[in-house]
Parts: structure tokens; C-alpha cells; sequence
């Protein structure tokens, strides 16, 4: 189950290093990656929102599994809560702190937290493993996406943005992952089935998500290595606490009131919690003008320690510590 966990990881390093690969040869300039940027966020992302939401629930799963929804929101908002005081207390600069947040509460639930948890307990535990993915997404595009936005560009004002520009502003406060999310929820709660070959165009189309995050989190690296402006920073060492013991802590904490939670779904969402920094969030940081390769360092520093951090979680998990 480690190895099986551990190439996962590696399969998304050798993906980052193939994007540095093609922006070193001149396949992936600026140009380039800022379309691989509008790509990913306004076409592929909102279609596997669509495909995930129907492959994986129904009426009846919402519903039943309303606890784990429930546990997987008040952890995502409790670590955006953290984050945000961590930004105060730290001093976190400004055009940092809304991808700060976003690295410390959000996680990358679905290219590796679905595989380890399979990996772990079984395909049974995937539909628990999907609880968080709802909490995760819908939290990621309407809080943490406003976030960044906010803090990129602190002369944003939503009022004046509504005045002069309503379209844009719609656009940018409400992106289309998040109303693709929204409309799903609702269409499944009702039953009311989307077209087999609508599902299966938007499946094809969600699955280049993963590996053009990936490309271009490796033409970032890329452009910062070439600029010498590649370097350490000491909140990285904030961001890998959040995700690998902040977050899976304020998971089994959030879960204590819900009682009937079953043991299976408990570490499942333990398991989603721990993952590593969501591959897209370079690319939103870049679409919004914040710090991109900041993103970069800190989705390749803590996907490489996903490697160390897997084995000792299967323990924890394993001695019922959680």
C-alpha cells in the first residue's frame, strides 16, 4: 500500500519536471502557461466538477453521508480561520497571504487523496473520501479564490466593481468551478440526471485538470530557476504543518460531535485533510496576479514530503490514534 501511495507522488514530480523540461525549450513561456492558466481554471476544472459530482453521488449519498459533508466544511473553514490568524501572527506580506491560506487549508484531494485512500482502505472508502472533495472545491473557488483575489490586488473594491463593471465582477467572485459546483449539488439533490454523453465529453475534457496544473506548476519552477529567484522561505515551514498535522488534527477535532461516524469514514476524511497543496493553486495565484512561484515552491516542497509523511500516517492510522 506504501508503494502504491509513494508512486502517486512520484508520478506528479515526474509530470512537474516534464513542464520544466518543455518551459526550458521554449515550449512553455508566459504565453503559453497563462493559457494553460485560463484553460485549466474556466473550461477543464468546471467540466470534472461536473463529471466527479455525478460519477460519484446521488440523492440518497448526499443525504446519508450529511455528517461526513458537514465534518469536511467546519475542517476546511476552521483551517481558513487558522491561516488567516497565522497571516496576522507571522506578519505574512501582502501578496502572499491569500496563498498562504489557500497552501495551509486546502488540500489535494482528488489526484492523490482519492488513490492513497483507495490504496489504504479499499474502494468502499472512495465515496467517503469524496465528502471532503465537496467541501475542499466548493470552500477552494468561493473563499479561498476571493482571498487571493483581495490580497493581489488590495484596490479591488467589490462595490465600485459592481457599478462600473457587474459582468466582470460576477465573473471573478463567482468563477465557474464554483457555479458548476452549486448547479450539480442541485441537480443531483433533486435527481435530475445530466445526458450520458454530456458526463462523458466533461470527464474527458476534467481529466486534463491534474496534469496542466502540474505542467505548469513545472514552467514556474522553471522561470524561477532561471531567474536565480528560486529560494527558501520560513512560512514553507507553516504550510507543512497546516497540511500535515494541523489539518488531519482539526479533521478528528471537528469530527468529535458528530458521534455515529463510522471509523471507516473518520479516516478517510483524515486521509483527504493530510494531503499535500492543490495543484492549481499556482495557476489561480498567477490568473490573479499573486505570487505564483511562492505557490509553485510550496506545492513541489510538500508533495515531495507526502512521500516521508505517508507511511508514518498509515501507522497513526493503524494504532487507532485517530
Amino acid at each position: 500500500m506504501i508503494a502504491g501511495a509513494i508512486s502517486i507522488v512520484i508520478v506528479i514530480l515526474l509530470i512537474i519536471l516534464l513542464g520544466m523540461y518543455l518551459a526550458k525549450i521554449g515550449w512553455l513561456g508566459e504565453k503559453e502557461s497563462s493559457l494553460l492558466a485560463k484553460l485549466t481554471t474556466k473550461v477543464a476544472f468546471p467540466l470534472m466538477v461536473v463529471s466527479n459530482m455525478y460519477k460519484y453521488f446521488t440523492h440518497d449519498a448526499l443525504v446519508e453521508n450529511a455528517a461526513g459533508i458537514g465534518i469536511s466544511f467546519l475542517c476546511v473553514l476552521a483551517m481558513i480561520g487558522l491561516g488567516l490568524l497565522m497571516t496576522r501572527i507571522f506578519r505574512i506580506p501582502r501578496g502572499r497571504r491569500g496563498v498562504f491560506i489557500s497552501m495551509f487549508a486546502f488540500s489535494n484531494c482528488v489526484f492523490i487523496g482519492v488513490p492513497v485512500t483507495t490504496a489504504l482502505f479499499g474502494d468502499s472508502a472512495v465515496s467517503y473520501a469524496l465528502l471532503y472533495y465537496i467541501a475542499n472545491t466548493s470552500l477552494f473557488w468561493s473563499v479561498a479564490n476571493s482571498l487571493i483575489i483581495a490580497d493581489a490586488q488590495p484596490d479591488f473594491r467589490p462595490l465600485s466593481a459592481i457599478r462600473s463593471e457587474p459582468k466582470k465582477f460576477l465573473v471573478r467572485v463567482f468563477p465557474l468551478p464554483l457555479i458548476a459546483f452549486v448547479l450539480c449539488a442541485v441537480l443531483i439533490y433533486f435527481s435530475i440526471p445530466m445526458p450520458d454523453f454530456v458526463l462523458k465529453a466533461a470527464g474527458y475534457v476534467g481529466n486534463m485538470v491534474t496534469p496542466l496544473s502540474l505542467l505548469y506548476t513545472g514552467a514556474i519552477l522553471m522561470r524561477m530557476v532561471r531567474a536565480k529567484s528560486f529560494r527558501w522561505s520560513w512560512d514553507y515551514i507553516l504550510i507543512v504543518l497546516g497540511r500535515f498535522l494541523f489539518a488531519p488534527a482539526m479533521l478528528l477535532l471537528c469530527s468529535l460531535p458528530f458521534g455515529t461516524v463510522s471509523s471507516v469514514m473518520r479516516s478517510a476524511l483524515i486521509v483527504q485533510s493530510a494531503m499535500p497543496v492543490m495543484a492549481n493553486t499556482s495557476i489561480v495565484a498567477g490568473s490573479e496576479g499573486a505570487d505564483n512561484e511562492y505557490a509553485a515552491g510550496g506545492t513541489v516542497l510538500t508533495t515531495i514530503l507526502t512521500m516521508a509523511f505517508l507511511p508514518l500516517l498509515m501507522y497513526i492510522l493503524e494504532k487507532g490514534w485517530f
